[in-house]
This record gives C-alpha cells, structure tokens and sequence, in this order.
C-alpha cells in the first residue's frame, strides 16, 4: 500500500479521548488514554491501554479497577491536563472535580 493511502486510511480510524481514572492506597490518578474496547457482554467487560511502568498502569494492576469517563464534545481542555503527571488536591484532579463509587476510583463530573 501507498505510504500516503495508508496514513489516509490509519486516520479515517476514529477512537474517542477519555480519561482512565485509578487507585490504590497511595491515592487517585487519572491519565488520557485512547485505547478502550469492549472485550464482553456478558459480564459487561471492556479493555484499555495503559503505558507500562507509569503510576497508572501499576494502579491498575495492582487494584484491579478503573473508571472511564467519557468526555463531551468540546472538552479538549480537560483531556489536555491529563496527558501530564498529577497530584490530588482533594477532590479534584487537574482542577476538575471528581467524585468515587464502589470502586473508589475518581469519576469526573461533567459540565
């Protein structure tokens, strides 16, 4: 294939932006990732990507949980501030405000 044709093609692909939130005992974290797939119906499983070695991958692992928060249109600002290292200031993360369910990881409220 045309190297051209298949950068054309690769960007045709559409993914969505979200932002994976995490925990452990150190904390809550949350990074953008672009990378979710729905792996079951049955239980409802889905599947992400998460850059080994990072706080958030190790989170994951070690937990077992995550939240993915799905972003509106036009939220390119929120999802920017989450490609850089964070650290909770109570409740909020990148100075976006953040809740917890069952899992304990941070659900971002959406405005």
């Amino acid at each position: 294939m045309d190297p051209k044709a298949k950068r054309t093609a690769l960007r045709g692909i559409t993914y969505g932006l979200y932002i994976i939130g995490t925990k452990d005992d150190s904390g809550v974290n949350g990074f953008a990732g672009n990378f979710l797939t729905q792996t079951s119906f049955e239980p409802p499983l889905v599947a992400i990507a998460a850059k080994e070695g990072t706080r958030s991958q190790k989170q994951i692992a070690e937990s077992g949980v995550f939240s993915v928060n799905i972003l509106e249109t036009g939220q390119k600002d929120m999802v920017t501030a989450f490609f850089k290292s964070l650290q909770p200031e109570g409740n909020k993360l990148a100075g976006y405000e953040f809740y917890t369910e069952e899992t304990g990881c941070p659900i971002f409220k959406m405005h």
